[in-house]
């Protein structure tokens, strides 16, 4: 969202998703319909039109410039048991989830950790909880 509607964080997120900054970036499948859900809710009632040129652009990104990571049925598992834990809507369990198992693999694999960017202060203890390194891009400075 950040990267698409000027709010809190968006220069740092800018920052850490432009090409020549050198991070990958790892996102959900699901994340497709996070953002263009919520980025029409808060762009139709102004302007249709920018509404639907934002969710473009945003799908154009995520397939030119992000890793997607397709939640199986392991993650789905972990996810409800994290919605349980945690008292999490279900698609932050599922994000949970899936950085989870994607920090795992990359700490299996003699990687550094992965770190969470959300501003989703739920999600975010949840996932400070389950040890994962997380970062609230409103809080940032660039």
């Amino acid at each position: 969202m950040k990267q698409y509607i000027a709010e809190a964080g968006s220069a740092w997120i800018q920052s850490i998703t432009d090409a020549t900054s050198g991070n990958v970036i790892f996102v959900s499948a699901i994340a497709e319909v996070e953002v263009v859900a919520a980025l029409t809710r808060r762009l139709r009632p102004q302007d249709p039109a920018t509404a639907t040129a934002t969710s473009a652009a945003f799908r154009a990104d995520l397939r030119a410039t992000y890793q997607i990571v397709d939640p199986r049925p392991s993650v789905i598992a972990r996810a409800v048991l994290l919605a349980e834990q945690h008292a999490l809507r279900g698609y932050d369990a599922l994000q949970l989830a899936s950085a989870l198992e994607l920090n795992a693999a990359f700490v299996a694999g003699g990687l550094p950790p992965m770190t969470l960017i959300s501003s989703d202060l739920e999600l975010n203890a949840a996932a400070k909880l389950e040890g994962l390194n997380v970062i609230d891009p409103a809080t940032q400075n660039v």
